[in-house]
């Protein structure tokens, strides 16, 4: 019907958000009485394309697709080198060190993270360990570069500016910390 939808096809452009999506509906997998219907589910959570869309597919439409997303089988490398992030013209910094968090955003994150399930944690819990950049000019002429302090105010418009720009590899080795 001459609809064009972006599919992924490597972990490196799959975002936050539809990293959580399909997490959620990959815990839900034993509900479906039909392996298609979950599997056209699963496409339209990474293409953003409709079910009724996806349902006027031919089967060898479909099954050309499947083979496009072999790569979800893959286990997928987290980047640990990505330690800085340019978002909507701000520039964001991930803690490095989380010994150096105050005892008030430690606080936070143990609460979010009780409040949180596996579909959504991540999400929930990277406005707290990536932060706007902050330089610190000291004497002598030196810079350092650190996180701001954590605003609750911005929680979540962050959250979502995090879910929807940030690549799942990008960011998932911080959810290890936890």
């Amino acid at each position: 019907e001459g609809k064009e939808y972006k599919m992924p096809s490597c972990w490196e452009e799959v975002s936050v958000e539809t990293f959580e999506r399909g997490v959620e509906l990959s815990a839900k997998v034993g509900e479906y009485a039909s392996e298609v219907q979950y599997t056209l589910e699963m496409f339209s959570v990474l293409s953003g394309a409709s079910i009724d869309d996806l349902k006027k597919m031919t089967r060898k439409s479909f099954e050309e697709l499947s083979n496009l997303f072999g790569w979800l089988q893959e286990e997928f490398e987290p980047s640990t080198s990505k330690k800085e992030f340019v978002l909507d013209g701000e520039e964001y910094i991930a803690i490095e060190n989380l010994d150096s968090l105050e005892m008030g955003d430690a606080i936070n994150i143990e609460l979010m993270i009780k409040e949180s399930n596996e579909s959504n944690i991540l999400g929930n819990i990277l406005p707290m360990l990536i932060r706007k950049k902050k330089t610190i000019y000291k004497e002598g002429g030196k810079i350092k570069v650190v996180p701001e302090d954590f605003n609750a105010d911005e929680y979540p418009a962050t959250k979502e500016l995090f879910r929807k720009k940030l690549m799942v590899t990008d960011v998932i080795a911080l959810k290890g910390f936890f």
